[in-house]
């Protein structure tokens, strides 16, 4: 690859049809069809040269702008292609694991038996106790399994700290606010935060992920993956406190 050389990626839409020749003639951005695909095209510069994941960045912000403006839904692929349609760049699809935080320092553990059984009893409970439980958990995994595209971290944060919220009011029928969560975590004796952290995590929650006043920070993935930690320990012993004294 070179300088002024055009470079590709498949562009997809579930809100509009796309019919590229009246979009080739366009210097910056095109959309070109090959063999019955369509791609988003521009001609490479020297930093894309440099750092061709850029060219993908950029091709996402060309597909926000369009979505907006459409009232629709666009995207592309991450994938970069010459003219050919030979590959030449690929998104990193690896995460890198927090060795001794989410996973053990040897590698991944066996799934135990009593884990297994103790799993189908947290299902019933879940469902039972605060069922949107697991539209959070399940949003927060996904973000930690998504390649960082920019920070997506406060969002995996929020999700996580949305099941503390809940959990701290089925527990207290009080509303979460910040003084219930940390009375309730001292009470319940949860270690997996101490209380500078838990202001530390609402905070976020608040600052940059509920409310964007353009201040926000990055957060790392250890911090999401500490509030995960805080809020699997406290589902573990809400369960286990609030069960046990309910009558047979």
């Amino acid at each position: 690859m070179k300088v002024g050389d055009a470079i590709l990626s498949p562009i997809f839409s579930i809100s509009h049809e796309i019919t590229p020749s009246m979009f080739e003639q366009f210097e910056l951005f095109s959309i070109t069809t090959i063999n019955k695909k369509n791609y988003l095209r521009t001609k490479i510069n020297q930093e894309d040269l440099e750092k061709p994941g850029r060219v993908v960045s950029k091709f996402r912000m060309f597909c926000t702008g369009l979505s907006v403006v459409t009232i629709g839904h666009f995207w592309v692929d991450d994938i970069l292609l010459n003219e050919n349609l030979e590959v030449i760049w690929g998104e990193k699809k690896a995460i890198s694991l927090l060795k001794g935080i989410e996973i053990s320092d040897t590698g991944p553990e066996s799934l135990r038996l009593e884990q297994f059984k103790w799993g189908k009893q947290m299902v019933g409970w879940i469902a039972s106790e605060y069922s949107r439980v697991f539209l959070y958990y399940e949003m927060g995994l996904f973000l930690l399994r998504v390649p960082i595209y920019g920070n997506v971290y406060p969002e995996a944060l929020l999700n996580f700290f949305k099941i503390i919220e809940l959990v701290t009011y089925k527990s207290t029928m009080k509303k979460a606010q910040l003084k219930v969560i940390l009375s309730e975590a001292k009470r319940l004796g949860i270690g997996a935060l101490d209380e500078k952290e838990i202001k530390k995590y609402y905070r976020i929650r608040g600052r940059d992920v509920a409310h964007d006043w353009g201040k926000t920070e990055p957060v790392s993935r250890e911090d999401v993956i500490n509030c995960k930690h805080f809020a699997e320990e406290y589902i573990i012993i809400d369960m286990k406190n609030r069960r046990g004294k309910r009558k047979p």
